[in-house]
Formats: C-alpha cells, sequence, structure tokens
C-alpha cells in the first residue's frame, strides 16, 4: 500500500474522529482518580522542522552526536526513549502501583497470565472501530491498519527502552494495532457517555472495571507511543512546549499549575542545607500552625499552592486506592524523563515534607485539605513518606519554590516566632496575661483616681453682711 493511501486512510479516520476524541480536560476527568483537573493554556506548536527540535538531546540523530561517534547500529541509542521500565528499586517501595491489574498497553506485560482476558475485549474493539471507519472509506481495513504500522515499527520499536527481540515483527505489529485502537475506541465510547449520550457497552456497565481500566492507562510501563505532536494539537489541547510522548505525559501535561514559570529564587542563595527547616524543605503541618500558619482548602488544580498572609491555600487530595498507582506513576514518569516539568516531584517532597505524623494528617483533615475514603492517620502518613523514597530531586527546578521560600522566610520573621512562644508554651502565655490584666487594672484604677482627683468643689456662697 503507498504512502498516499495510508495517509488518507489516517486522515478520514481522524476527521471522522474530530468530533469524538475526548479534550484533555475530558481526558483528565476520566483517567484521574484525583479532582480539579485544569487544563493548560494552548500555545502554538513549534515548528518540528526548527532547529530547536534537530538539536534537541533526546532525539539526536548520529550525526549530531557530540562525541562524533555513529550510533545507528543501535536503535535504542539513536533516538531517545520516552517508555521505560519502571527500576528495581523504585519499585520496591510499592510494587503493585506500576503492575496493571486488568489490560496489559504495548510489550511490557504482553501476554501475562492475569492480563489475557482483556484481549478478547481489545479484538471486539478493533472490530468496531474498523466497522466505523469501513463507513466512511470501504478500502480501510485490517489489512491496512497492519500495513500502516509495519511503516511505523522501527520508530516505535526505538521508543522503548528494551528491545523485545521475543516479539517478531508480525506479532509486534498486531499488538500495537490491536491495543492502540482499544484505546481510541475506548475515550470515544467514554467521550460519548459524557456528553450524556447513552453507551451500551458492558466495559462501562461494571462499577469497578472502567476506574481500574483508567489506572492501568497510566501506569508508566503500559504505555504506547504517540505519534509527532504535529498530528495531535489537531484535536487535542496540550501544552505545545515539550512532547507528549504517550497518554501518560499528556496526562501529566493537564496539571500545568496557574503559574509555572521557572522559579525565579534559585535555592544556591541558601548557603548551607543544614539551614532549611523540618526534613530540608519545609516545616511540618503542627510547627507551621505553631507559627500563626492557616491552612485553608481551594478548589481547582493540585498543583495550584498558593500562601499570602499568612494564609496556606492547597487544594484538595482524594486519598483512595487509586491514589497511590496515579501519583507514583506521574512521578516514575517525570523521574524518567529529564525535560518534563516536575510537577508530581515536588508535590511529593513537600507532602513528604509537612506530614511527619498523624497530627499532622489531623490539621490537614480538619481544613478539607485531605480527604480520606480509607485507612488510618497513621497509614496515610506512611504512604505519602514513601512517595519521596528513591526520588531525584532538583530543588532549583522545582514549580512551587517561590512559594516554599515565603514560607520559610514567614517563619523565620519575628512576628511568627512570638506567636510560636505564646502557643508553644501555655505557663509562660497564662504568667503573661496575668500580667498583663494586672498592669491594665492598675493602669485603670490610676486613671480613676487621677480623674477624681481633678474635681474641684464648688466655692462657698459669701455670706450675707
Amino acid at each position: 500500500m503507498s504512502d498516499e493511501t495510508v495517509t488518507n486512510s489516517i486522515e478520514i479516520s481522524r476527521e471522522e474522529e474530530r468530533g469524538h476524541l475526548i479534550e484533555a480536560g475530558e481526558l483528565s476527568l476520566w483517567l484521574c482518580c484525583l479532582p480539579s483537573v485544569q487544563t493548560p493554556h494552548q500555545e502554538a506548536p513549534a515548528d518540528s522542522n526548527s532547529e530547536e527540535s534537530e538539536a534537541s538531546p533526546r532525539f539526536q540523530t548520529p550525526e549530531q552526536h557530540s562525541e562524533g561517534e555513529t550510533l545507528a547500529e543501535d536503535p535504542l541509542i539513536s533516538r531517545g526513549w520516552s517508555i521505560f521500565r519502571v527500576p528495581v528499586h523504585v519499585r520496591e517501595v510499592d510494587e503493585g502501583a506500576y503492575n496493571p491489574k486488568i489490560v496489559s498497553i504495548g510489550p511490557f506485560h504482553r501476554d501475562e497470565p492475569g492480563l489475557r482476558a482483556m484481549e478478547a475485549q481489545k479484538l471486539r474493539f478493533l472490530n468496531r472501530l474498523r466497522k466505523r471507519i469501513s463507513l466512511l472509506n470501504g478500502a480501510v481495513n485490517l489489512e491496512n491498519l497492519e500495513n500502516a504500522m509495519e511503516v511505523l515499527e522501527k520508530k516505535t520499536r526505538e521508543c522503548y527502552s528494551e528491545h523485545f527481540e521475543n516479539i517478531n515483527s508480525n506479532d509486534f505489529v498486531q499488538m500495537m494495532v490491536r491495543d492502540g485502537c482499544f484505546i481510541v475506541e475506548l475515550l470515544r465510547l467514554y467521550r460519548k457517555k459524557y456528553k450524556g449520550r447513552d453507551v451500551k457497552e458492558p466495559i462501562f456497565e461494571t462499577r469497578w472495571m472502567l476506574p481500574t481500566i483508567a489506572r492501568d492507562l497510566l501506569m508508566l510501563e503500559n504505555q504506547l507511543p504517540i505519534p509527532g505532536k504535529d498530528k495531535l494539537t489537531t484535536d487535542i489541547l496540550i501544552n505545545t512546549e515539550g512532547e507528549c510522548p504517550h497518554l501518560l505525559a499528556l496526562f501529566q501535561s493537564t496539571f500545568n499549575p496557574s503559574d509555572s514559570r521557572l522559579p525565579t529564587v534559585r535555592w544556591k542563595t541558601w548557603n548551607q542545607y543544614d539551614r532549611l527547616p523540618g526534613k530540608g524543605w519545609v516545616y511540618n503541618a503542627k510547627t507551621l500552625r505553631d507559627h500563626g500558619v492557616q491552612f485553608v482548602q481551594k478548589s481547582g488544580n493540585l498543583l495550584d499552592i498558593e500562601f499570602k498572609d499568612k494564609i496556606l491555600k492547597i487544594p484538595t487530595l482524594f486519598i483512595d486506592d487509586g491514589t497511590s498507582p496515579v501519583l507514583r506513576n506521574l512521578i516514575a514518569y517525570e523521574q524518567s524523563n529529564r525535560y518534563a516539568a516536575p510537577y508530581f516531584s515536588c508535590l511529593a517532597v513537600f507532602l513528604d515534607s509537612i506530614v511527619d505524623t498523624p497530627d499532622n494528617i489531623d490539621i490537614l483533615c480538619n481544613a478539607g485539605i485531605i480527604k480520606q475514603v480509607k485507612g488510618g492517620n497513621k497509614e496515610l502518613v506512611n504512604f505519602l513518606n514513601s512517595l519521596n523514597k528513591e526520588l531525584e530531586f532538583d530543588p532549583e527546578d522545582c514549580t512551587i519554590t517561590t512559594q516554599i521560600v515565603d514560607i520559610n522566610n514567614y517563619c523565620t520573621s519575628w512576628k511568627a516566632k512570638i506567636i510560636k512562644i505564646l502557643r508553644s508554651n501555655t505557663d509562660f502565655t497564662r504568667i503573661a496575661l496575668t500580667y498583663l490584666s494586672i498592669v491594665q487594672t492598675v493602669i485603670s484604677s490610676s486613671n480613676f483616681t487621677s480623674d477624681n482627683s481633678q474635681v474641684v468643689s464648688p466655692s462657698p456662697s459669701p455670706s450675707p453682711s
């Protein structure tokens, strides 16, 4: 099949899907087990042929290699990887967070016994999508899709950090077509349901299946490469400052904070890390409260943290069974891609700093910042602290550096220190209040006596002569 035929088939399919492909905000609403997702502002897509794109270190050609050596003999080096296997030392923190529960996507978990049941559903979704496309163009069939995928096989394999030599070309092509069509059709059906239209699909009628599939689709090892962003931004609003190489990256890009500029305050201005509070970043919730900081829940993006006039506003974090795998895979993606904004890595360090004990959880829960569906406070403390384990973190890349510096500057101010002394030493506070009451009484009594002494008695009337 010619390249022109493949292109026409893809364009016809995309045109039919233009009204059905889910937008970034709606994608987040379904995929996210966390609420209040904010879609980033759309910007003009960068020219894929620009000098900046050509010079990108993630996609160097053999001629662009800094040492001049030819890397074409190894396809895993000739391009930047975008889909990785989670390292063993990271997996050990929470093994189950990185393994799909019901559906495998791509080669990492292919043919695992516990995931084979969904293969029949993938074929059913593939046939549904194929029949719908055939109504527009009778020339498009399964063979056409596989032929088109064969053209992209080499580049697709290069997106993974492993060779997968045990998967031959035919099996790899069929896997990518089947998995890709499953995702496209699933998102189309969800958008239809989200718009209030009736969807007769068993997956949508089973209470546990759709949320589980959603979490599986957000696992780093369960991703398919997305074609170039020039083909994607036409239909989906995404942050085009960088590429979204797969669905997890696209989802992460929708959590663009309201002010996601590079931090203007550089951490190197703090000469010694031992001068930093708490665990090296910010005080815990109880200490902040003792310094007069008031915790307030706010709506909106999970990463939009604000601090002003002693008020620390933090969006609500819902804790349920899906929170751990979603957060851990978002962090794993940011750790695997040096050019991804470290939104959730920053959040992990922040949460680890402000939560030390169950008392800190009580403070955040009472403020409405944490809403916990199940589990105790101690379990939640362990979970939030574990997010920071095996995490490579550079404070200079953090998107909330300004807020952290403002919080720490306030806590070192004389006003905050006085508040802390008054709140932490009850005996001193009681004595001080008693002393002030006595002083106030003495002053009031003195003023009363002074006022009476100033009253002049009337002069006696002159006696008659």
